[in-house]
This record gives C-alpha cells, sequence and structure tokens, in this order.
C-alpha cells in the first residue's frame, strides 16, 4: 500500500506567476514519481491572472479527455495530469482578497470528503490565511500529521502550532525565521526542473540583468545600486537591467533601465 499525500492550497498550483506554486508542484511530482500517492486540492486564486490563464488550455485538455459531454459543470472539477489526482475547486475571482464564503465552504466541504475517501497519511499546503488555518485544523482533530511549506520571509507573525513539521527551501531562510521568531523550520532545499529555465546555447541570447519578483526583502535596493554603480562606472556601455513583475503592489509590470 502506497503512502498518500494530500495537498491543499487555496491559490492556485497551477499559478505560472507564483514562483511558490511552480517550485511545489514540481516536488509534488518528483514524491509522486516516487510511489507517493498525490492528490492535490486547489483553487483558482493566482498571483497575477496571466499566470492561471497561462495553463488553463492543458487543464481543459486534460478535463476534456475524462470528462463526458452532457456532464452538467460542477462546483470542483477532477481531472489527472501528470500522474498527480487534482480537485481544482474554481472562483469567480483570481485575486484572494474576493474569495467568497460560498467558495470557501465549497472548499472546505470537497476539504472534509477527501479525508474521508482518500485518508491521507499526511496533508501538506501553504497559504497564510485564517481560512486556510481551519483547513489544517480540521485534518489536525482527525489525527492526521500537518507539513506546512513555507516559500517566503512574510510568515513572521506566525507560530505554525497546527503544524507537525514547517520546511523550506535554505539554510538562509531557516535562520532568518530562528533569529526573528525562534521558530524551528527545516531546509529541504529547492526544486528545479532544468529544463524548465535553461536556454539552450542557441537559444541563449544574452540582453538584461535581471531580478525576478523585486521586493525589499530580497534586495531591490540592493539591485538598484548596483545599477546606478554599473552606469556610473562604465557610462559607454548599454548594458539593460530589467525587474520582472512582484506580486507586490507597483505601478508597472516591469522597469528596464
Amino acid at each position: 500500500m502506497s503512502y498518500k499525500l494530500l495537498w491543499y492550497s487555496i491559490p492556485s498550483l497551477f499559478d505560472t506567476s507564483s514562483g511558490a506554486a511552480i517550485r511545489c508542484r514540481l516536488m509534488l511530482k518528483k514524491l509522486q514519481e516516487r510511489g507517493i500517492e498525490v492528490h492535490i486540492i486547489t483553487a483558482g486564486i493566482a498571483d497575477d491572472p496571466s499566470g492561471i490563464t497561462a495553463t488553463m488550455s492543458k487543464i481543459q485538455q486534460a478535463v476534456a479527455e475524462q470528462t463526458k459531454p452532457e456532464q452538467t459543470p460542477p462546483d470542483s472539477i477532477r481531472f489527472d495530469l501528470d500522474g498527480m489526482s487534482y480537485l481544482l475547486i474554481p472562483t469567480h475571482s483570481s485575486n484572494f482578497e474576493e474569495i467568497n464564503q460560498k467558495e470557501q465552504s465549497q472548499l472546505y466541504a470537497h476539504f472534509c470528503n477527501e479525508l474521508m475517501t482518500f485518508q491521507p497519511d499526511l496533508i501538506m499546503g501553504y497559504s497564510g490565511d485564517v481560512f486556510s488555518a481551519s483547513l489544517r485544523h480540521e485534518a489536525k482533530s482527525r489525527g492526521i500529521p500537518v507539513v506546512y511549506a513555507l516559500c517566503n520571509g512574510s510568515h513572521l507573525t506566525f507560530g505554525f502550532p497546527d503544524c507537525d513539521l514547517v520546511f523550506t527551501t535554505s539554510q538562509a531562510t531557516c535562520d532568518f525565521y530562528k533569529e526573528r521568531t525562534g521558530i524551528k523550520v527545516k531546509a529541504v532545499g529547492n526544486f528545479i526542473d532544468p529544463a524548465m529555465v535553461l536556454a539552450t546555447p542557441e537559444e541563449r541570447k544574452p540582453e538584461y540583468v535581471t531580478m525576478i519578483n523585486p521586493s525589499p526583502a530580497k534586495g531591490l535596493a540592493i539591485f538598484i545600486k548596483l545599477i546606478l554603480a554599473y552606469t556610473a562606472r562604465h557610462p559607454e556601455e548599454q548594458q539593460k537591467f530589467l525587474l520582472v513583475k512582484s506580486p507586490c503592489a507597483y505601478a508597472h509590470g516591469f522597469l528596464p533601465f
């Protein structure tokens, strides 16, 4: 009998604008390849609406191949993709602040049903909202261990009392939480598929020095100072710098220099 893992997240694991979603979906795929049975419950919230649009055609194709045409669209969509079982809870908006009570109730009901029918050995997920805390509490009340995937440094007010394990990608992030909050976090390394991010020598055409998802915590000020220092020292060069859109609130999607 294989080990069973149930993933939950209101933020969509199909959001290509979210590094956390890309990383965790790849992690789950690798766990599935190692013989762990993975079921995923996720909703339609995204860092940027375009992040879901980019993968929607693949989802629609998977659904079309597994759903009979005469079936009435339910409040959830179940399908298999890349060897993993998905239960997608559609939301009327991709904005976290606009998810409504009806959608939360639907997600909660499906989550509880999955706990009973799938009977997972472990719950894993992320999301710092109060509603997601209630999902973790529900699992804990049934005696199911809960693991939190900590993907950034913005959870400093959390104590994670409802989690048996909190893990992150780097020792630096672990040290940051230990120093600032005293919370013990485990480092498991990053999950990156080189084929998804590396260009071939023929495709590679370097043009920009780039910072992805700029924010003060990630060193935005250092990057700006680097630009100023470089252009002051090499005024004759036409080196371009690029800030790629962040989940933070910026007036423009990217700022070329």
